[in-house]
């Protein structure tokens, strides 16, 4: 029966790291990040230039990207000499429509709930929690710029964000306290990730979405797809309301 195989089970897919491993992860990114943050700023100091936001935006989200594949990578498979497959860098076994159609399902669902928590904080003037109309900020996405914006918000980002926290985070964490912690957790982890009030609970509630998916699927592509076309849409909307 589909329900039965879709019902959460009591064992994630198996890796060979704990919450130790996940917590030393967690701390090389963020030390990544601000030594990576600083040195970029030096550098344009140094230099006298501004590239902008839009460069920052490329330059910063390659950077980030990269970190958490190094992260996830260096105290995931590379601590333990297993595969990059454990990391979640596998189709499914089996059931591959199934899993794609539980993609978009999570993708109209995730944007359902954005919807109703921004309906229902406006309705209750609670504007510091409603999520920002410009997810990102003042930037000119147009020009030559576009494709590598486009490929940072939509593929690269939503790779390595998957890599990292349901690759790597999630299973790590279930191993020690199982997956309803690690959901929450992970998905903890990934509203803050984002540093924006407005959105933290929306991406909480993603975040949940994916670790179910990832969780049945055992695979990070199922939700791969859904974060890439959740961000494609946010760019879409973005790009269109800028014309």
């Amino acid at each position: 029966m589909i329900e039965d195989h879709l019902k959460l089970d009591a064992s994630p897919p198996g890796v060979p790291w704990g919450a130790r491993q996940v917590v030393l992860g967690v701390l090389l990114f963020v030390a990544c990040v601000l030594v990576g943050i600083s040195l970029y700023e030096a550098a344009n100091w140094a230099l006298g230039v501004d590239p902008g936001q839009e460069y920052d935006l490329v330059i910063l989200g390659m950077g980030i990207s990269v970190f958490m594949l190094v992260a996830a990578w260096a105290m995931g498979p590379g601590a333990h000499k297993t595969s990059f497959a454990s990391l979640g860098l596998r189709l499914p076994s089996k059931r591959v429509l199934l899993y794609l159609a539980l993609a978009i399902a999570v993708f109209m669902a995730s944007l359902a709930f954005t919807f109703a928590y921004t309906l229902i904080v406006s309705a209750l003037g609670w504007h510091a929690l409603e999520p920002p109309s410009t997810p990102l900020g003042d930037i000119e996405i147009a020009g030559t710029l576009f494709i590598p914006i486009f490929l940072i918000v939509v593929l690269i980002g939503p790779f390595a964000e998957e890599v990292l926290f349901r690759g790597f985070i999630y299973p790590g964490i279930a191993n020690s306290f199982g997956p309803l912690k690690a959901a929450l957790v992970t998905s903890a982890l990934f509203a803050l990730a984002h540093q924006q009030l407005g959105v933290m609970v929306p991406i909480f509630a993603t975040g949940l979405m994916l670790a179910w998916l990832y969780h049945q699927s055992g695979s990070i592509w199922p939700s791969f797809v859904a974060h890439g076309a959740q961000n494609a849409l946010a760019l879409a909307v973005f790009a269109w309301g800028m014309d």
